[in-house]
């Protein structure tokens, strides 16, 4: 959180259970080729692999390759917020010859996954708008906080009061 206040939330499982079941169950009924659960490796950017990344990725297991999803995901799990990702595939990486990743490859596929992730979130919205809260993202910051309560600054209060305000009085 900076600002004075150390909070360390649990993040074994960085995605909601519940709301990755959700959207996996509404990608089957709409039949969008669809994969639940494997390892996600978050990878900095803006650039593609090299030969050699790419095939370590492999070797590692890794079941998907990004550049985003984990900051995210971190940050959501501090404010307590359900998080899961929907990644659409745009290439191969480099490792699977013939199919070379290039800019106007993963635009082109970009693009031609748009429809799908649009039909996704239009049928799941309504769904999570009426579904009981069961998972525990709500409650992340619950026995996180670090900082005693007499040692945060009352702006550092005042500027995290949404989301630590439930676990530290003022």
């Amino acid at each position: 959180f900076g600002e004075g206040v150390v909070a360390h939330v649990a993040f074994a499982r960085p995605f909601c259970d519940s709301l990755t079941g959700v959207l996996y169950e509404a990608a089957r009924r709409l039949d969008i080729m669809s994969h639940k659960g494997g390892v996600y490796a978050c990878m900095e950017g803006p650039a593609f692999s090299s030969k050699a990344e790419s095939e370590m990725h492999r070797k590692l297991g890794y079941s998907i390759i990004g550049m985003t999803a984990i900051p995210e995901a971190k940050l959501a799990r501090e404010a307590e917020m359900c998080y899961s990702t929907i990644a659409v595939v745009t290439d191969y990486d480099c490792w699977k010859e013939g199919e070379e990743v290039s800019v106007e490859v993963v635009v082109e596929n970009l693009f031609a996954n748009i429809a799908n992730a649009q039909a996704l979130i239009e049928r799941v919205l309504p769904q999570l708008a009426q579904a009981p809260r069961e998972c525990g993202c709500g409650k992340a910051l619950e026995g996180a906080i670090f900082t005693s309560p007499g040692a945060i600054r009352p702006e550092a209060f005042k500027k995290l009061e949404l989301l630590i305000g439930k676990y530290v009085a003022a």
